[in-house]
């Protein structure tokens, strides 16, 4: 255990082996940054976990290695700008999942693998326009969904292919008129 006050920082370092256990805690504050890291190995698992304020950015990352499976959840706070980044891998299941919110505008993109079915998921929020687009592979099956708001437009178009049939839907409204096509 090692605490030191050295003109305007202080650390604080903790290393602890214990069994089959190691510990690894690093404390730090300097100047206006504050510092926290955590190293945890326990059996079959490692933990990784970081926590920085450096001024107004706030910073939090986490990395777990559990069995088989494999965490990276990433949460940070840039000035006006908010980032969640999550890396999931399970058994034979992998999970991406990202939320940012820059600004005015809002992202939330999933990407998710699981057995033989694959999903893409876009929702995007863009000023005065909102997109919603989906794309997911099923078996034999494959589905696209667009839903898009433009300004006073509306479009929402459906492909479908299923078996040996393919769909193909259209909706769209555009200021006064509407269109279907089948």
């Amino acid at each position: 255990v090692y605490d030191i006050v050295d003109n305007n920082r202080i650390f604080s370092v903790y290393d602890i082996v214990d069994n089959n256990r190691i510990f690894s805690v690093y404390d730090i504050v300097d100047n206006n940054r504050i510092f926290s890291v955590f190293d945890i190995v326990d059996n079959n698992r490692i933990f990784s976990v970081f926590d920085i304020v450096d001024n107004n950015r706030i910073f939090s990352v986490f990395d777990i290695v559990d069995n088989n499976r494999i965490f990276s959840v990433f949460d940070i706070v840039d000035n006006n700008r908010i980032f969640s980044v999550f890396d999931i891998v399970d058994n034979n299941r992998i999970f991406s999942v990202y939320d940012i919110v820059d600004n005015n505008r809002i992202f939330s993109v999933y990407d998710i693998v699981d057995n033989n079915r694959i999903f893409s998921v876009y929702d995007i929020v863009d000023n005065n326009r909102i997109f919603s687009v989906f794309d997911i592979v099923d078996n034999n099956r494959i589905f696209s969904v667009f839903d898009i708001v433009d300004n006073n437009r509306i479009f929402s178009v459906f492909d479908i292919v299923d078996n040996n049939r393919i769909f193909s839907v259209y909706d769209i409204v555009d200021n006064n008129r509407i269109f279907s096509v089948y």
